[in-house]
């Protein structure tokens, strides 16, 4: 699975992520779509503000017809849930049914809400909360540290913890998400507490300390992505230049990750501004 190496891979099967396929796929390169689901799309009951597309058209229909046309172009498409990429001589990424090769690689996964709904996380944001392992596990090691999440992105993480401390308890809200061989509390969390940093949280009114709280709710957003590979990245949203370039050679990054305005048209037309930097950038490679 990991022994093909594609042209271009594309992560996100959304508005920008199919644009940017028709776009690579119609120009003779090997495109690969890598999409977990429709993400934003799924809750769009209905799309009216979006050029050619029918009246009444939801988010999942629009979703459907995007791959379809993509595949159509020559793009394959692939379901897989991503957790992180790096780059060496290639680009290499890595998702929970496989790995994959590319020289180009386009983030266009949407934009992912992170904290979690009723609790206070924004209070101690680096000051005890992280949201990437990679990026700061290392401030803990052989601490007492809990990563809150119930799905595979959480179990991934919670292979990365392995690497700083062997003390990690998972803290699932009531999930419930299968964690062999770790520590896992399953009550739902109530609130985080801590004097200017973090200092645990509060699970059936009991105060239960640690050092460090990891989330990884869902699954893996652009910016976590982005993060892990080290690309500069202002909240949830991916930096790049105006033709969707990162300071990564040969990663790009389209739609909802990068746009201050989450629109389907302007992630459209995003991805398509993002591949042809990519047929360039593939050009002169």
């Amino acid at each position: 699975m990991g022994e093909k190496l594609w042209d271009v891979i594309i992560l996100g099967g959304g508005p920008a992520g199919a644009s940017a396929a028709l776009y690579t796929a119609r120009a003779g390169k090997s495109t690969l779509i890598l999409a977990r689901d429709e993400g934003a799309l799924a809750k769009a009951e209905r799309i009216d503000n979006f050029y050619g597309a029918a009246a009444g058209t939801s988010g999942p229909d629009l979703f459907r017809e995007g791959l379809a046309r993509a595949r159509t172009a020559g793009a394959e498409v692939k379901k897989d849930e991503i957790f992180s990429f790096s780059r060496e001589e290639e680009i290499l990424v890595k998702g929970a049914a496989g790995e994959y090769r590319a020289r180009a690689l386009i983030l266009a996964p949407g934009a992912k809400r992170l904290r979690p709904a009723g609790l206070n996380v924004q209070d101690y944001e680096g000051a005890g909360v992280s949201y990437c392992v990679v990026c700061d596990g290392f401030f803990f090691r052989g601490k007492r540290v809990a990563l809150l999440g119930d799905g595979e992105y959480a179990r991934h993480e919670l292979a990365e913890l392995a690497n700083f401390t062997e003390d990690v308890t998972v803290l699932t809200n009531g999930g419930a998400g299968e964690f062999p061989g770790a520590k896992v509390r399953r009550e739902p969390v109530e609130a985080l507490y801590g004097d200017g940093r973090f200092e645990g949280v509060v699970l059936a009114g009991e105060k239960v300390p640690f050092d460090g709280l990891f989330i990884a709710l869902g699954v893996a957003g652009a910016a976590d992505f982005a993060r892990k590979a080290g690309l500069f990245v202002e909240g949830d949203r991916i930096v790049t230049d105006a033709e969707k370039k990162t300071e990564l050679p040969g990663v790009f990054a389209a739609g909802d990750c990068t746009e201050r305005i989450k629109q389907v048209a302007v992630a459209a037309g995003s991805g398509a501004q993002a591949a042809l930097s990519a047929l360039q950038y593939l050009r002169k490679g």
